[in-house]
């Protein structure tokens, strides 16, 4: 049965701008600005020759259209390949306002990146890849993004299953599935109700006219088999071209307690672009306890307590908050998990790249008045679809015959936190296996970040650097001193220990007397400089001192309380008080370490 919700057809947008740098007068505007030898127009394209770590080229000012989400295409061939990015200036160039993107070694590529809406004035800042040899630019493009509009989407119901409805029990988890309803599923634990599926579910996929269908599977047929500890699920439908259509989810009792494996199985009997299927969805709170829980998950991206909602701009703003259908290599683990009334229920799944993760607690999808947790296809990587939107900007071809397999874990318990849900998923999933350690390879690796890498600069290192981020800039290093000292006696290259001895000196040098006690540039700091190079006294006097400024920092009752710079965010805005124990916790461990080292 097909039924027609919003339109998904979107036309090749126009462009708005085009340079093409195979023409003088286009390259004529854009500068070397860094780690760049002079530009070269070639018929080829503007060639850039790399002479540093931080190759970049501003071009002139463009003016675009309000409001208006874009994609940038470009066609480059790079000598060494890598990782490419383009800054917008807002108005000037910042972290943060980049885009990136992988160019092939040693071939010619179009590459196309989604950008947010720009300034109407602005400038565009290209990174070629790599540090050394050639990349040449033929042309760049700016067009409109066209952002897919929401269907309607039909509302999941929470009706009662029919009297004999097909069941399945893992401990204390039961899973009852309508007879003849797609998607029409209970998660029970003893007599609570923890989640439905999904009961309306749709597919949708460009036909071969280039026309967007949908497939209602809640009127297709549907039928379920259960033996032996499995209820095998079976929705059959035929498109309007005659394509067949087979969604198969089998339900099987897991090894363990309180956990249902599944297998979910799509196929087509002819080639069919699919703009967006649901292969598994759960709703917690459908049916139960509705839109209250206590926290929720989703492992890497959002870890939520009672008063928080998922895509909320308590961290991030902007486009990037919304985080309902996330880029899959942000994940730690592939797993979902929402808690309430003392028990919580987790989805994991097998990572593939043609599949992605929905999570919106509470549900701002479907309306459903609960919260979702789903696992779709196509996939998401950053690029083929904005991560607030459920289907990506062009479809993904699923092949005659050859299905779509998704494996997944359903767990619950019970408990206070999501935490058990974590520690199942551990319990039940092999952690990658450690790196082999190789001591020497670790030594020479070492040396050259220190020695020579973009973190140094003259005397003085940075705390981080990548390219076109400034936010840390080079400064006196003590404690890079003592680090370089001791792979120098480490070492088997004579020649790389003299370097590394003398980096070292002139590091010190940077940084006399009690400059050994204050300079670092490491997260972990330890009073160990002086002590190597003899300042003892210095650093006993510089310990006092730095003891009574952090005495000051605290309030008469024992708490130190954040103070917005005015130049800076408001880091503290959607924090319940002005104090907080991570901020605390730091002055409190710096003034022990300064009673400590004075025995004051």
């Amino acid at each position: 049965m097909i039924s027609l919700l919003l339109p998904l057809f979107i036309l090749a947008p126009a462009e708005l701008v085009r340079l093409d740098f195979t023409q003088a007068p286009d390259n004529a505007a854009w500068v070397a600005s860094h780690d760049l030898a002079e530009l070269r127009t070639t018929p080829e394209g503007v060639v850039f020759e790399l002479t540093g770590s931080d190759p970049y080229s501003v071009g002139p000012e463009l003016t675009m259209p309000a409001d208006t989400p874009l994609w940038l295409t470009a066609r480059l061939f790079s000598e060494s390949g890598g990782r490419g990015e383009v800054f917008w200036a807002d108005p000037n160039f910042r972290a943060g306002a980049a885009m990136s993107f992988h160019v092939p070694k040693a071939e010619w590529t179009e590459v196309k990146v989604p950008l947010p809406a720009l300034p109407t004035n602005t400038r565009l800042r290209f990174d070629p890849p790599g540090s050394e040899g050639t990349c040449t630019l033929a042309w760049m493009a700016l067009s409109e993004r066209t952002l897919r509009a929401t269907p309607e989407w039909p509302r999941p119901t929470a009706e009662p299953l029919p009297g004999g409805a097909p069941s399945l029990t893992s401990g204390e988890l039961v899973l009852t599935h309508h007879p003849s309803q797609a998607g029409d599923f209970e998660l029970r634990w003893a007599q609570t109700v923890l989640a439905r599926g999904h009961n309306q579910p749709r597919l949708a996929y460009t036909d071969d006219n280039d026309q967007p269908q949908w497939l209602d599977l809640s009127a297709a047929e549907t039928t379920v088999r259960g033996r032996g500890g499995r209820l095998e699920v079976t929705t059959r439908t035929t498109d309007p071209a005659g394509a067949e259509w087979t969604w198969t989810t089998i339900f099987a009792r897991g090894r363990q307690a309180q956990r249902i494996d599944v297998e979910v199985r799509l196929a087509t009997s002819a080639d069919r672009w699919v703009d967006y299927a649901p292969l598994l969805m759960l709703m917690p709170g459908l049916g139960g306890y509705g839109p209250a829980r206590n926290q929720a998950l989703l492992a890497g991206s959002e870890y939520l307590d009672a008063p928080d909602s998922s895509s909320s701009e308590d961290d991030l703003e902007g486009e990037q908050s919304q985080r309902q259908v996330v880029d899959i290599a942000k994940f730690t683990q592939p797993l979902m998990a929402v808690q309430a009334q003392g028990r919580w229920l987790s989805l994991a799944w097998e990572l593939q790249p043609d599949v992605c993760a929905l999570f919106d607690s509470p549900d701002r999808q479907f309306g459903s008045g609960a919260h979702v947790m789903g696992l779709l296809y196509p996939g998401s990587d950053g690029s083929n679809r904005p991560e607030s939107s459920l289907f990506p900007y062009s479809g993904k071809q699923l092949n005659a015959r050859q299905p779509l397999v998704l494996r997944a874990t359903i767990n619950a318990g019970e408990g206070g936190s999501v935490v058990p849900a974590i520690e199942t998923w551990v319990a039940q999933n092999r952690l990658p296996a450690l790196p082999r350690f190789d001591r020497n390879q670790y030594l020479l690796d070492t040396a050259a970040g220190w020695l020579d890498t973009p973190i140094r600069e003259g005397n003085r290192w940075r705390h981080a650097w990548w390219p076109g981020i400034l936010s840390f800039g080079p400064q006196a290093s003590a404690d890079g001193a003592v680090y370089m000292d001791w792979l120098a006696g480490r070492v088997r290259d004579r020649a790389l220990a003299d370097r590394l001895r003398q980096a070292a000196l002139d590091a010190r040098n940077e940084t006399p007397g009690a400059g050994l006690y204050h300079s670092s540039i490491g997260h972990v700091v330890y009073p160990v400089p002086p002590l190597v190079y003899g300042a003892v006294s210095e650093m006993l006097r510089a310990a006092g001192e730095r003891g009574q400024q952090i005495l000051g920092l605290f309030e008469p009752d024992g708490r130190v309380l954040y103070r917005q710079d005015p130049d800076r965010p408001d880091y503290g805005r959607t924090h319940f008080a002005p104090d907080a124990n991570g901020l605390t916790s730091g002055h409190v461990e710096r003034l022990l370490e300064a009673a400590i080292v004075t025995g004051d």
